[in-house]
């Protein structure tokens, strides 16, 4: 019987083995996908998720390009935040989520009273008097104090206990990586175009390469995402520049939904972890750095929580809840802005002439503290 089982080995699940193995405890880590894999993805890590990286030591396994900032494209102009607060010099990376992925799955496999299990599927929770017990893998019983469920967005585990609860409007996305020539200029922000019915996102990443999304809400992309995707990079001049020269190097790959969260609480001796207890809007560039940072937070609260206890179940979870609603709230602040160009146009001037909101909000949203 092992301490913790954690099911999926994505950056929420995978640094959290790595966290509890260096604490001394035993962890059973599945995954149902076999690494290296690709997935739909922003890519781009806010301040409070490499913070987390360095805490594991393994910031520079993962790599990336150095972000310094987010800049959102408004109808009547741009708006510019750096991550600098202050004397802090924070910063963001840009990383491909097949290098990130790959490189937290090898460091949990690596640490001690780890053992790490890919392409093996958990068909089921274990229950024994009321509380979650463990789970079965490819038709065998593991059991643990506690197990973690951190498979993802369409979390099979969440929907088994009937938790699931998806967003509405449902939003979707799609996305391509495009390779630009050397000699082009580079990028350092987070670039997001607002515009009425669909997003942009760009992502600066390393070896001269950009990540390029299309969110929309279900409905407005009339089912050809990928058509949508092609006509909206078209009509952006920047973004044409940018990608003047570039070579495309991935396929367009989808993702649905991009919101979801969890009804009711989970069993005892059961958390959800990382998009499968809520997964937040990529507007925000925040879902990966979400998923580290809540992973680190479990980490701190995981002795206790083996013990039963009530109380520290409680404040990891009011933890865990606070850090979504960040984002959740700064993600529907930007989303009103992009669906109203005047109140977008009025959004601009303010924060032009009060730079310092600006910083606040995204020192917010980068988990940034001065």
């Amino acid at each position: 019987m092992s301490d913790v089982i954690i099911v999926g080995g994505g950056p929420a699940g995978a640094s959290l083995a790595v966290a509890l193995g260096r604490r001394g405890l035993e962890v059973e880590l599945y995954e149902q996908a076999v690494f290296p894999r690709e997935k739909a993805c922003g890519e781009g890590l806010l301040p409070a998720g490499v913070e987390a990286l360095r805490a594991l030591e393994l910031d520079a396994a993962v790599g990336g390009r150095p972000l310094r900032g987010v800049r959102y494209h408004l109808t009547g102009g741009s708006v510019r935040s750096g991550f600098d607060a202050g004397e802090l010099r924070a910063h963001g990376i840009g990383q491909k989520r097949l290098r990130l992925d790959a490189t937290l799955w090898a460091a949990a496999a690596q640490s001690p009273r780890v053992r790490a299990a890919a392409g093996t599927r958990v068909d089921a929770l274990l229950h024994d008097q009321g509380r979650v017990s463990g789970v079965i893998v490819d038709g065998e019983p593991r059991r643990a104090g506690l197990v973690v469920a951190a498979d993802g967005s369409n979390s099979k585990l969440r929907r088994k206990l009937g938790l699931e609860r998806l967003g509405r409007p449902r939003r979707v996305g799609i996305r391509a990586h495009f390779r630009r020539p050397r000699d082009a200029q580079p990028l350092s922000d987070i670039e997001i175009f607002l515009r009425p019915g669909y997003e942009l996102y760009v992502t600066p990443l390393p070896d001269d390469e950009l990540l390029v999304a299309a969110l929309a809400h279900e409905h407005l992309a009339a089912g050809d995402l990928r058509h949508g995707f092609e006509h909206w990079v078209s009509r952006e001049p920047l973004l044409r520049d940018w990608l003047d020269g570039a070579t495309q190097t991935s396929e367009l790959r989808g993702r649905a939904p991009l919101v979801s969260s969890t009804r009711g609480r989970e069993p005892a001796g059961l958390i959800l972890l990382g998009d499968a207890a809520a997964s937040v809007d990529p507007i925000t560039a925040g879902g990966l750095s979400l998923a580290l940072v809540s992973a680190e937070l479990l980490a701190r609260h995981a002795a206790e929580l083996l013990t039963g206890s009530v109380l520290a179940r409680r404040r990891f979870e009011r933890a865990r809840a606070g850090l979504v609603r960040v984002h959740r709230w700064l993600g529907a602040g930007v989303l009103a802005l992009a669906g109203r160009p005047r109140l977008a146009e009025l959004a601009r001037r303010g924060f032009s002439a009060h730079p310092s909101a600006m910083q606040a909000l995204v020192g917010l949203a980068g988990g940034i503290r001065a």
